[in-house]
Order: C-alpha cells, then structure tokens, then sequence
C-alpha cells in the first residue's frame, strides 16, 4: 500500500484541501498519517479508516516551544518509503527534515502563501527564512491558483511552475439536505432571503463594509448571515456596528458546524459572500483557492466576490457571480440588490456556476492528477 504522510501545523479538521485530498487518495488504496496540532477547532470530521492523526500534545512555553515540540513529533514519526507532504511553510520544515531522515520524496502543499511584503513575526521570520531553499528541494510543489503560484514561483525561485490544485470540493460533499432556515428559525428570524459568508469570521473579508451597506439593499428582510470560527472581539464590534446602521436583527453569527455540515447550510443561501480585502497576496491572488467560492458554484447560489484581477479572470471562465469593491459600500449593496432583485440572472449566475464546477472545478478531476504525481515519485523513489 502506497503512503502519505501529511505534516499541518494547524488542525486539519478545518482544512478542506487535506480533509478532501486524504478522502480521495484513501478511495484509491493510499495509507495516509496526518502529523498535526493537538487543538481542536473546528468540530469532528469522518477521517477514512486508511488515514490516521498524530496530534501533537501542548506545550508550555510559548509559541516557539510549541512548534519546536511539533518539529520533534514529526521528525520521530518519519517513515521510509512514504511521501512526505509539509502544508504551509510551518509544516514544509518538519516534512523537508522528516524527508532527510526517511530518505523519501518531499512534496510541498502551499494553501496560504506569506509572501515577501508580510510582516512576520520574529519565529515565523525564522521558518520562512528556509521556505525558499526547502520549497526547490521539493520533488513536487502544490499550489490552489494559478496567479498565486506564479507569486510563488517567482518569490521562491521554483524551477517549473506549481501543479495547481483548486480549493474545491468533492461531488459527494454537496448531498446534505439543507439546515440554515431551520438554524435561523431556531434563533427566532423570520424566513427571508440570505446573503451568507462562511469561514473565518475576522478582519480582512469586507465584512464591515457589508454591513454598512446594508441601509442600502432594496430588500429590507434579507438578512447578513456569517457561519464559522469567529474572533471575539471582531465579533462584538461587528454587532456594534450592526446596532450602529440599524441592521442588528439582519445580521447574524452562527457557530461554525463541522465541514461535512457545511454544504448543507450553503445550498439553503440566496447569495454567496466571497469578499476579501487586498491585505495579503492570498487575497489578492485568490481565485480557485476560495474554497467558499467553490462550494457556493456547487451548491448552486450566485456569489459576490471581490473585484480583482483574479477572481475577474475567473469569473471570465464562469460568470458565477458578480465582481464588487470589498471596502465600497455602494458597490457591495449594487451587487445584492442586482442579484436579489433580478431572479432571472440570479438563475443564470447560480446554472453557470454548477456547470464550471460540474465540468471543471470539481475537486475529483484534479485529484486524479495529484494522485499520478504523487504515484510517480513513489515508484521513482
């Protein structure tokens, strides 16, 4: 049996591109082990009986100790004869040394990408110092979009461009019968139309700017819904500034619900918010790498993401949705009010987005030449 080791330093549990890529590589006869972080962030998730977790323990310390104990971890769990996957930079160095030491292929899966204009801090300034020299070491490097890895190949000096891999998920992820209206209604909201962002509930995704567009929307009863891991005090001053616009009881928080849920509140949605500030590369250069992106083209609802150069080059292969200034609140209420208020291109937004993901974007297509990659540097090892 052919094996992976994958090395996060996070918790795969809220990672679709391992959650989706272990799932397919199982289906095809692969042993995969996850060496991970030991929190727990993001609810339970149906790990296929061929994929084992290695969760590392916590460590007192500080930040530094923690992941020189994760180093340690991975570096004692390194198997020969397995392909060894480092995610994000943080894991491409445990993995590079693990690779050393087992004398096996290194892959590089790169999801978020820090590149040179991030600032750092000092112990991430550290690990990314070895990015550059690990990354043109690796056999294979994998990447989510096409503009962010030509970023990458360029900042790290890779000698052939990235296999890209969409942040897209499985066709059996979509199946969920739908569950927000009944979450909704449990918190006492009145059935009405749904504009819904889900993941990361923070700074950096035009969720403010949203929200004072809001006194804007044609539709007075159609409500901001945000599902997932919520900062706590972005949170309050989000609610405070709901109060402040005379939106509070549009807007609402849902708890985040485990992936496997998460399709089965998207489909239920009339609009998919995709907004992200131009703060960082990986929202600049975001693209096929959204995973909400992606999941909102399969679930059949139109999107409104935000008005770059790369989601403007993929809404030019699927007009799924409607491009936006995520800091214009005059923009951001044009978009829903164009949307919600024209059924007919709402249709033909959420039919063309089903089809790019039907015949394109499906994560299954693009496994199938991950999977071939990673079996020709098995055999050549």
């Amino acid at each position: 049996m052919r094996t992976l080791q994958i090395v996060f330093y996070g918790d795969p549990n809220g990672y679709p591109p391992i959650i989706n890529a272990v799932r397919a590589l199982a289906e095809a006869g692969w042993s995969v082990e996850i060496v991970c972080r030991g929190e727990r962030s993001h609810g339970e998730v149906r790990w296929p009986a061929e994929a084992t977790l290695v969760r590392s323990a916590a460590a007192r310390g500080g930040a530094w100790r923690e992941y020189a104990a994760f180093v340690r971890l991975a570096w004692k769990h390194a198997k020969p004869g397995a392909i060894i996957a480092g995610h994000d930079m943080h894991g491409l160095l445990p993995a590079a040394l693990m690779a050393r030491k087992a004398g096996s292929p290194l892959v590089y899966h790169c999801h978020d990408f820090a590149d040179a204009a991030r600032n750092l801090p000092a112990g991430s300034r550290i690990v990314k110092a070895f990015e550059p020299m690990l990354a043109r070491r690796a056999a294979l490097v994998v990447v989510p979009d096409e503009r962010r890895g030509a970023v990458m190949r360029r900042e790290l000096g890779l000698r052939e461009p990235p296999l890209v891999v969409p942040n897209a998920p499985r066709a059996l992820s979509i199946a969920p019968p739908g569950r927000l209206h009944e979450a909704l209604a449990s918190r006492g909201h009145a059935r009405g139309r749904i504009v819904l962002r889900q993941g990361r509930i923070g700074p950096g995704h035009g969720i403010e700017a949203t929200i004072r567009s809001m006194p804007r929307w044609t539709d007075p009863s159609a409500s901001f819904v945000l599902m997932g891991p919520g900062e706590a005090d972005f949170v309050r001053r989000i609610s405070a500034l709901a109060a402040e616009c005379g939106v509070a009881e549009r807007v609402v928080v849902l708890a985040p619900v485990p992936y496997d849920e998460v399709a089965g509140f998207t489909r239920e949605a009339d609009v998919g918010h995709a907004l992200y500030d131009p703060v960082n590369v990986n929202h600049v250069e975001m693209g096929t790498a959204s995973n909400k992106v992606i999941e909102y083209m399969a679930a059949g609802i139109p999107s409104i993401v935000a008005d770059t150069p790369s989601f403007r080059e993929l809404l030019s292969r699927a007009r799924f949705g409607l491009a936006a200034d995520p800091s214009s609140e005059a923009a951001i209420a044009e978009a829903v009010n164009r949307i919600l208020d024209n059924p007919a291109l709402a249709a033909e937004l959420a039919a063309a987005g089903r089809r790019a993901f039907e015949t394109d974007l499906q994560y299954d297509r693009h496994a199938a030449v991950l999977r071939e990659r990673l079996a020709a540097l098995g055999a050549a090892g």
